[in-house]
């Protein structure tokens, strides 16, 4: 693996960090992030090259920026410790690759694609992420900057102060973002489970395992309140997106469309479930917005719940 490669990302990026497809393996879902600092990449992580052992770490050798805004970048390998491997060559010594390994149960029985990205750099990722809940670390300005893509993408600003004026406000981590979860049976405090979203396109994982005797547990960055109004939503930036924008409703994210219809009965319970927004219609529910909240507007998703406030 001592060859270099060349990738091609389009970036407006003084420092910081964007989501790639490393060249070094087939990178179907991008699991690797480029570096910027002073304007310019300058190395290239990936956890999928990583064996487990963290991130594996490329140099940027070269650099060029065409007039389209394109940078072209060319990487090889840092001298840093012995060499790892890249996912292929595990598996011509044997090992299965990520592909084949399918289905991976989890220790709450969960099923994971583990084809998105090795199983161990999953591990890896998950272990730095757990250590951050321990020790009681917050977001910082550093490792908001990690995840500015991420959240422009999703329409989320990037406001540190704002983002820790929440009741529950997320943990960004090198390499995940941690949201405390709320149980919403009885109103108890986040302090017992998590969900976490990996790095390396790895899906949501939870900490500590499983749910509490089958009580509905959802993210609610601005907590609960009884006789509030609320918007249920699918996925946890949905609700942290709407947190930042509205003042007058209290978002709850049901982790899953899945879930969508007991999160609902919990929160009629302490107050007015004033809208579901999801992908797609819930044959047991009726009223619910169907439409994709990363593809629209500000304005419209104020638009959508206001008509449902009066």
């Amino acid at each position: 693996m001592d060859e270099e490669r060349t990738l091609t990302v389009r970036a407006e990026m003084w420092t910081g960090y964007v989501r790639v497809r490393c060249p070094f393996h087939d990178d179907h879902n991008p699991s690797a992030s480029l570096r910027f600092a002073n304007g310019e990449p300058v190395l290239l992580y990936c956890f999928a090259c990583g064996g487990g052992e963290g991130p594996a770490r490329f140099k940027v050798v070269k650099a060029i920026r065409s007039d389209g805004g394109s940078w072209h970048v060319t990487v090889r390998p840092a001298r840093r410790g012995r060499s790892r491997k890249p996912p292929a060559e595990s598996a011509a010594r044997g090992k299965p690759t990520p592909a084949a390994a399918g289905k991976k149960k989890h220790a709450d029985g969960e099923g994971e694609d583990a084809g998105l990205v090795a199983p161990a750099a999953v591990n890896a990722a998950l272990q730095i992420a757990v250590a951050w809940i321990r020790d009681g670390r917050k977001t910082t300005q550093e490792t908001l900057e990690l995840w500015k893509p991420f959240f422009l993408v999703k329409k989320i600003p990037t406001s540190l102060d704002l983002i820790l004026a929440l009741a529950y406000p997320p943990i960004l981590s090198p390499t995940a973002i941690i949201y405390p979860l709320v149980p919403l049976a009885d109103g108890g405090e986040a302090v017992e489970r998590y969900q976490i979203r990996l790095v390396a396109g790895a899906k949501g994982r939870f900490y500590p395992p499983g749910t509490s005797a089958g009580k509905p547990w959802g993210y609610a960055p601005r907590g609960l309140q009884g006789g509030a109004k609320f918007v249920v939503v699918e996925a946890a930036h949905h609700a942290l997106r709407i947190a930042l924008l509205l003042p007058d409703v209290l978002p709850v994210a049901a982790l899953g469309i899945g879930n969508i219809p007991a999160v609902v009965a919990a929160l009629s319970e302490i107050g007015r479930v004033a809208a579901v927004f999801c992908d797609e219609p819930i044959a047991v529910l009726r009223g619910v917005i169907a439409l994709d909240i990363d593809e629209i507007s500000d304005q419209d998703i104020i638009r959508h719940i206001a008509a449902r406030l009066t």
